[in-house]
């Protein structure tokens, strides 16, 4: 922030402004020329090229310029060149064979090409005709030649080396000129900064990479637009330039004198500060005129926050070799000659502080662009969750006991989340709960501690929005609260404890954005939030939102104390952070001031020591001018501070008003007496610039970011919601399935498993893909056994995660799965629109009446779930349901077809459920039962065999368990035989990998879908007499039955090499 007179570039290390200084550096004071009246005409030219032209007129300046006496000025100088060449100029700015081509592009092609450096007189003659030329017609600024597509202003920052001075004063000279001279001259110069050239670069791009120190000028010229373009060869805008690794590379300067540094280290320090400084003023710019880059996102789908991230590198030491640093520092004679260090170790060591300071700004800044969403933006790439990266944590609801903080392995993430949604509120379960019970109430505490340690171990370290459901009845403690907050930089809270202590949120979580809170309708707890010692603290807060109940008070009485509330917070709030920002000024005051005393003491200190006559009175003469310089400086600062003091004391006397306000209006009834107009979201900081601050430019580059928005909405009466999610109570639990008959064909499988199965360690897995409705991942049983889901959610997603399940039908496949294969992969591919259209577990109901859009998007979403099991690299897919083909979901139906022969042509195993509508069922055209003879339709048999009822078994490839099973509840039918065929064809290959462990050919060879189909069809075959037609039913106990693992290979392998040979 400015806050007065600051150090210049040229100052406290390098001497101040001289005469000769002036006339080797004209454009720091002279940029625009004035307007003249042409009477003198230059001699007639012959026809002749315009190169020649031009070459001739260059020579002309030249040599005007070397005749100049020293006593010319250089506004007198410009004068006489604009008067003699005036026609010469005119009759060459545009080029006869290239009419794009004006003299402007000529200057800076002779300036590149010719090598012209600062200290060439033909510098000088150069940046004059130039600035003379643009006066006369800026609309040449904005004119691009015909190969490159590049302005003038384009070529010349081409011509820099990085960090360049003289070529930055040429173009800012420039722009002056056609700002002064013309009306639309600023137009113009803003479109020659904006425009891009071939590579779609402009020359806010190229200043940037060349380190310009006029970048943050040019930025100021430009429009917005230019801010967010982006380069054709990276996709980059300005900002990922300037943020990205390819910008200016701090260091620090380390001495080997004690306990002061010496002066070369200090003037080197103190120019690398500035160059620091320089870089952050450039991304301050460019989000200040337009916020929107931010959220841009380049070629590599990285915002600049995430190309900041992934560009920087841990500090190491090393020798300098930054090339930016290094010539800064070679080039200043003013260092060069400073100091003798001897036979001190003075060295440039890496920093971080840079770094840390540009990531800060990028992260605090995207809080200010509006909302959740926005933040979401500049956090996550838009293509994130296609790239199997979590950004959402939603798991079952409510948690328990059983959560631990190893039960979610499949769960990827990076450093920053964008929500986690928790609930232990007894009511988001299932039936009824006790939600007094003690035992309970603890589980739920310790399941909750669990899930945040998790997060710690996987190094979540922010997490922008997170909202917990809480026991209302006994909801947590402060401290429980604070201890699951803190290791978090949390900045949309919503943690439903009742009438929640301000001090918990304030000392958890200091830079939240968005606070939702919960009253009773205690008008003291609404004076505490709305206090000096309340919410006011939260200087980021941005907005809240307060829902209430009506308590022991009357409705309008707790209506005026809530109105009464949002407005004193209000008042609160722009107090304090009125204070912050005036506190800040004067410790950035302090600091500048500081640094003037140090300047004037070293001058000081000079001119004791230039006392020899030995010494030149030259240095003499610029020391002297170094402490008029910093003593003026320090006079003006001082007049600053007296403004800044008494800001502060304005401020303070308003924040004690505020709070005697609140305290005389007895129970918050009594209106405030200022209610002129209603407050908008913006916080209104002009009156702060008569006490001495005049911008916050400087100040939101630090750490201390204060937010200038706020809004309070309240919410009376209204019922607590959940998370934002619909959860389907689980019908299954409530089953009763005591009555379920003993099941042969499941008590061998279960028999098997436990003597042959079950506590085998050899570690052979077997890969399988559920497709269905998610699985709760939570239970017991399930642990550790999925190992991925699709789809991973996008940032701002509110749906549940593949590891719920919407209905239980998925964890209900899981289970069945497992049971018949318990050393099972799952890898979970949840379909959100499954229980809308999804024909399964109703059987004799046809399901007609489904939206057209969900039969489309089913379609869709089933097709790009079976691409996603293909990726993973299953053995076997099971997708326990069917739905039907209609004319609307034709074209993704061919897909999810292609996607299905690709699976079957990876020889991954694929099971479907029939339908389970008996003969109704053949008048539907069913998927994936009709995508191919390699998809497999399993059916539902009862207890002894034979087929279920509701299934056509002419439509069905096998029949298998259905009826009369344990522990499913009401699943029965043809998804849960669908699942059994799945796992029971797992545990074959199961079988096959420990077996042959050393002979992976063996090991592959049942894989094979078609000879798993042999022995599944053979299986048939023993089950009925000879000659009969094939029953369907898949009889696990022949082969399980047959003994141990040896003994099942050896039947598999018969059986398989009979039905080939039959074929």
């Amino acid at each position: 922030m400015a806050t007065g007179a600051q150090p210049t570039d040229e100052g406290p290390s390098a001497p101040l402004p001289t005469s000769d200084f002036v006339n080797s550096h004209f454009f720091d004071e002279y940029f625009a020329p004035p307007s003249f009246n042409h009477d003198v005409s230059p001699k007639a030219v012959p026809e002749i090229t315009t190169a020649q032209r031009r070459e001739d007129l260059f020579d002309h300046v030249m040599n005007k310029i070397s005749s100049a006496g020293t006593s010319t000025t250089i506004e007198r100088l410009k004068q006489d060149l604009l008067k003699t060449f005036f026609d010469q100029i005119t009759a060459c700015k545009y080029g006869v064979e290239d009419e794009e081509r004006t003299i402007l592009h000529w200057i800076a092609h002779k300036i590149k090409f010719e090598r012209i450096r600062e200290s060439d007189p033909k510098f000088k003659a150069a940046g004059l005709l130039a600035e003379i030329a643009t006066s006369m017609d800026p609309k040449m600024l904005s004119l691009r030649d015909t190969e490159k597509k590049s302005t003038p202003i384009h070529m010349l920052i081409s011509c820099a080396k990085s960090s360049e001075t003289g070529i930055g004063e040429i173009i800012l000279a420039m722009c002056r000129a056609a700002e002064k001279d013309s009306p639309e001259g600023k137009k113009y110069a803003s479109e020659a900064i904006s425009m891009q050239n071939k590579d779609n670069e402009n020359c806010l791009h190229m200043a940037i990479k060349k380190e310009l120190s006029i970048t943050k000028d040019l930025i100021t010229l430009a429009s917005a637009q230019a801010v967010v373009a982006v380069c054709s060869i990276d996709g980059n805008t300005p900002l990922h330039d300037a943020v990205g690794p390819n910008r200016f590379a701090y260091r620090k300067q380390v001495c080997g004198a004690n306990p002061r540094p010496c002066e070369k280290c200090q003037a080197i320090q103190a120019q690398m500060d500035r160059s620091k400084g320089r870089v952050m003023k450039d991304i301050v710019a460019l989000i200040v005129k337009n916020p929107k880059a931010l959220r841009s996102k380049n070629k590599e789908d990285l915002s600049p926050y995430l190309l900041h991230k992934q560009s920087r590198e841990p500090v190491r030491p090393a020798a300098p070799t930054n090339k930016s640093s290094l010539t800064l520092m070679d080039k200043d004679d003013s260092i060069r000659g400073l100091g003798d260090t001897g036979k001190q170790k003075c060295k440039t060591v890496p920093s971080n502080d840079l770094d840390e300071e540009i990531e800060r700004y990028l992260v605090e800044s995207a809080f200010d662009l509006g909302g959740f969403e926005e933040a979401c933006d500049c956090f996550f790439g838009d293509k994130t969750h296609l790239k199997g990266k979590d950004s959402v944590f939603r798991p079952e609801r409510p948690l328990s006991g059983l959560d631990s903080d190893n039960m979610y392995p499949f769960f990827n993430c990076g450093t920053t989340l964008a929500q986690v949604d928790l609930s232990i509120d007894p009511t988001d379960s299932k039936g009824s709960a006790a939600s007094n019970d003690t035992i309970q109430v603890e589980d739920a505490r310790i399941a909750l501690s669990r899930i945040f340690e998790m997060l710690k171990k996987k190094n979540v370290k922010r997490i922008l929005k997170l909202k917990v459901r809480d026991n209302t009845k006994t909801p947590c403690s402060d401290d429980f609260i604070e201890n699951c907050l803190r290791p978090f930089d949390i900045r949309y809270l919503d943690w439903n404890k009742p009438d929640l202590c301000a001090d918990v949120v304030i000392r958890s979580t200091p830079r939240v954005t968005g606070l939702w809170l919960y009253a009773t309708g205690n008008n003291a707890v609404l004076r505490s939030w709305a206090g000096s010692n309340g919410l006011s603290n939260l200087l980021q807060l941005r907005s809240v939102h307060v829902q209430s109940k009506v308590g022991l008070e009357s409705y309008s009485n707790h209506l005026a104390a809530v109105g009464a509330f949002k407005r004193d917070l209000r008042a609160s709030i722009e107090v304090v952070r009125k204070l912050k920002i005036m506190a800040m000024g004067q410790m950035q005051h302090q600091t500048i001031m500081g640094q003037y005393k140090s300047y004037s003491d070293n001058a000081r200190q000079h001119l004791q020591e230039v006392q020899s006559p030995l010494e030149p009175s030259q240095d003499k003469q610029l020391w002297q001018a170094r402490l008029e310089w910093a003593e003026a400086a320090m006079a003006k600062g001082e007049a600053i501070g007296t403004k800044l003091t008494a800001g502060v004391t304005m401020l303070l006397q308003r924040k004690e008003a505020n709070l005697q306000d609140i305290i005389n209006r007895l129970g918050l009834q009594q209106q405030p007496q200022d209610q002129k107009k209603a407050p908008t979201d913006e916080i209104d900081i002009s009156e702060l610039q008569q006490w001495g601050i005049q911008s916050l430019g400087v100040l939101e580059s630090t750490t201390n970011f204060v937010a200038l928005r706020f809004r309070a909405e309240s919410k009376i009466d209204q019922p607590v919601t959940g998370s934002g999610h619909k959860l389907t109570k689980k019908s299954s639990d409530k089953y009763d399935d005591s009555s379920c008959k003993p099941h042969q064909w499941v008590e061998s499988l279960e028999r098997f498993v436990s003597d042959h199965v079950q506590r085998s360690d050899r570690g052979a897995r077997v890969k399988v893909g559920l497709i269905d409705d998610g699985v709760d991942v939570h239970l017991g049983d399930l642990k550790d056994k999925v190992k991925a889901g699709w789809p991973t959610e996008k940032p701002t997603s509110s749906r549940v995660p593949f590891y719920q399940s919407a209905e239980g039908h998925g964890t209900t496949m899981a289970r069945l799965i497992a049971t018949a294969c318990p050393h099972v992969d799952l890898y979970v591919a949840k379909l959100e629109s499954l229980n809308r259209v999804i024909l399964r577990d109703e059987p004799g109901k046809l399901i007609d009446n489904a939206n057209r859009k969900d039969w489309i998007s089913t379609a869709d979403e089933a097709a790009s779930a079976i691409k996603w099991a293909r990726e993973q690299k299953v053995d076997i897919i099971s997708m326990s349901w069917s739905f039907i083909a209609t004319t609307q979901n034709q074209a993704h139906l061919e897909r999810l077809t292609q996607e299905l022969q690709s699976a079957a042509n990876e020889h991954i195993i694929l099971y479907c459920a029939a339908a389970d509508q008996g003969m109704y069922g053949s008048r539907k055209s069913l998927y994936p039962a009709n995508a191919g003879a390699n998809i497999k339709v399993v059916g539902s048999a009862t207890e002894t065999g034979h087929s279920s009822s509701f299934v056509n078994q002419g439509l069905v490839d096998y029949l298998f368990p259905g009826e009369e099973i344990k522990g499913i509840g009401n699943r029965k039918g043809s998804s849960a035989a669908t699942a059994l065929a799945a796992g029971f064809a797992a545990l074959v290959i199961w079988c096959h990998e420990v077996h042959f462990k050393s002979n992976p050919e063996k090991r592959a060879w049942i894989k094979k879908a078609e000879r798993m189909d042999s022995l599944f069809q053979g299986m048939q075959n023993l089950a009925t007499k000879p000659d009969a037609p094939q029953s369907g039913w898949v009889d696990a106990s022949l082969v399980l039955d047959e003994g141990d693992i040896k003994q099942v290979i050896d039947f598999v392998d018969r059986e398989v090499k009979r039905g080939v040979s039959s074929k």
